[in-house]
């Protein structure tokens, strides 16, 4: 499943900066230690806004999780055929392919969408 939602967070209240969270992939992500969940891969814009902090904020991949999470969990579960997620993960890259970079954190989901982090 292939889509383009954005979500917008400021990045650095100094500089008013904002960053825009685009989804751009959702699928299943098979995972050692949690199971089998859905998975959100996210675009962030500008691709330096996340790198030049050095990572993104857990407050900010929690918000990402509960904008998306409601659709994404039914969606992927029914097209894949996923009766009943282990978890929600949140993939949030930026950078160029080749050098860039990405944030994973994985979520439990409670009441359809992002619960606690794992």
């Amino acid at each position: 499943m292939s889509c383009l939602l954005s979500f917008m967070v400021m990045t650095n209240a100094a500089n008013s900066q904002t960053a825009r969270y685009d989804l751009v992939n959702t699928g299943v992500l098979s995972h050692s230690v949690y199971g089998q969940g859905v998975e959100m891969l996210i675009q962030t814009t500008p691709q330096g806004a996340a790198g030049a902090a050095g990572g993104i904020a857990p407050k900010a991949l929690a918000r990402i999780c509960k904008e998306y999470a409601p659709s994404v969990i039914t969606s992927v579960a029914r097209k894949r055929r996923l009766t009943k997620p282990d978890f929600v993960a949140v993939r949030v890259v930026w950078g160029e392919q080749a050098s860039g970079r990405y944030a994973l954190q994985v979520y439990s989901i409670e009441n359809g969408t992002c619960g606690h982090e794992l």
